[in-house]
């Protein structure tokens, strides 16, 4: 493919599907992506497009902005092994848009333009996409191309396609993340984990904390350090204030469902301008102690996908750096970070939880070590976390009992464990007493944030996998652990049926 048709262009623009250059050689790079022949992608134009007209490589700045400001697309760097024998390449689409299916595809090019490696991935109902290609030989680790698409089709049909490219003739020798990472106050987990007005007592078993927000009157606005740094193969070029010129910084926190980014971001001047960003020679470091995200990054509980892609030129050619818990591995210009969990609780304030006495006592009350009824036995109150949910799910029994959850909670219902927004009229519940249908659910957005609160209990009485229960409001509830494992669970089911 002939990718100088095309602007280089280490941020995303659009394609203009009406020129017939670059929708020629868009077509090549499908071809050489290996794309299916038969596929639609092919007969593309201009006609569809949702933003027809805008030419973001014409220098128009308010258009590009218009344009890209609820998109990222954006290459995840170069690797390569120490010989040169197989280098790979990466990257990242998402969207704030109403997408319905992505194709992501990559492809590298040597000198001559021969084809090093490429790749292609599809997704459907899913705001983000990445693409990892490696193979090829590059031993004496020439100046390489990767130019990236992204095929985006909208809900309404319509469609737009998306580019980024750039040239890379050095690689960096190392990138190093040391935050956000999982540290010493829980060496365990497997996620970095965040929570929220969490309280627990000296030697309480996991789910600990990596880190701790307070937050007692409104949504908090995620607070993560970041910071790391990345050196490369020569000095970066800098302007006369010492900062790195032709730079760029993208940031990208994805909800655990997929279904929406809680933040996306060109940092660009807020990240080169923080005094914690310095540039030494070839060395780039930064370090935002905490980087405060907006609130709707701290509203859902699960697993966020944080990405990091950092842009520069040393010595006039362009390298990236990128940190991400979106990539396979760690290469020479990516380093592979685990997700990032917000961990906040689900119960409403001034909900009674049967203790093992058989009182029930407000759940704001509840201390570590108390002990609570569940079903099979009494158990351990080992965790507690707070936080706020703006919206929830009300639940009314035919026995009179009646529960205040956030929309995700688990609960255990002879169907099966269910979120409460799954549940339906009718369905069985255990209650203290036996069981009883549910007569009535309502579900709403809040006016009000709810301060909310959950449990973890041990042992686990289900499986030390699935967490285990307890009674609130005289209706049996899944604890944190449960809560957890069955957002899992669901997130593995939709990507292994998309």
């Amino acid at each position: 493919m002939e990718s100088g048709r095309l602007e280089p262009a280490p941020r995303a623009r659009l394609l203009d599907l009406d020129d017939p250059l670059q929708q020629r050689a868009y077509r090549d790079h499908l071809r050489h992506a290996g794309v299916a022949a038969d596929s639609p992608l092919y007969q593309w134009t201009g006609a569809g497009q949702r933003r027809a007209g805008m030419n973001l490589g014409s220098g128009n700045e308010s258009s590009r902005n218009q344009a890209t400001r609820n998109q990222v697309l954006t290459l995840l760097g170069f690797g390569s092994d120490d010989a040169g024998k197989t280098v790979s390449s990466g990257a990242l689409y998402v969207s704030d848009d109403d997408v319905y299916k992505i194709t992501l595809t990559l492809m590298m090019t040597g000198p001559g333009g021969a084809v090093v490696a490429s790749g292609t991935t599809e997704v459907t109902e899913s705001p983000s996409a990445v693409v990892n290609v490696s193979g090829g030989e590059n031993p004496e680790q020439r100046p390489l191309n990767a130019l990236a698409t992204a095929s985006v089709l909208y809900s309404d049909g319509s469609h737009d396609v998306y580019y980024a490219s750039g040239d890379v003739a050095g690689y960096p020798t190392r990138v190093e993340n040391q935050a956000p990472v999982l540290n010493a106050a829980a060496p365990d987990n497997t996620d970095v984990q965040v929570c929220i007005n969490r309280a627990t007592a000296a030697g309480a078993p996991a789910p600990a904390c990596n880190f701790v927000l307070a937050a007692i009157d409104s949504p908090p606005p995620l607070q993560l350090p970041v910071a790391g740094s990345a050196v490369f193969d020569g000095d970066i070029d800098v302007d006369g204030s010492g900062k790195p010129s032709n730079a760029s910084a993208t940031l990208v926190m994805l909800a655990p469902d997929g279904t929406a980014s809680c933040r996306i971001a060109e940092l660009d001047d807020a990240f080169f301008e923080d005094p914690g960003t310095r540039v030494e020679g070839d060395t780039l470091s930064w370090s935002f102690d905490p980087l405060r995200f907006d609130n709707g990054c701290a509203i859902a509980t699960g697993a966020y996908d944080f990405s990091l892609v950092v842009s520069v030129r040393v010595q006039g050619r362009p390298a990236w750096a990128t940190v991400s818990s979106q990539i396979d591995e760690d290469t020479i210009t990516a380093r592979e970070i685990p997700p990032v969990q917000v961990v906040a609780g689900c119960i409403a304030k001034g909900t009674r939880v049967t203790l093992a006495s058989g009182v029930a006592r407000a759940v704001e009350q509840l201390k570590v070590g108390d002990r609570v009824q569940s079903e099979g036995g009494d158990l351990e109150i080992a965790a507690i976390a707070s936080g706020m949910r703006e919206a929830s799910v009300t639940l009314t029994l035919a026995g009179g009992q009646s529960v205040q959850v956030s929309t995700i909670h688990a609960i255990p219902t002879r169907r099966g464990i269910v979120q409460a927004q799954e549940l339906r009229l009718g369905d069985e519940l255990t209650t203290s007493s036996g069981t009883s249908p549910v007569t009535r659910i309502v579900a709403e957005v809040l006016p009000e944030p709810l301060q909310v609160y959950d449990l973890v209990l041990t042992p686990a009485r289900v499986s030390p996998k699935q967490g285990s229960t307890y009674f609130a409001g005289g209706i049996l509830v899944g604890d944190g652990a449960m809560k957890a494992a069955l957002a899992e669970a669901k997130a593995e089911a939709k990507e292994q049926h998309p």
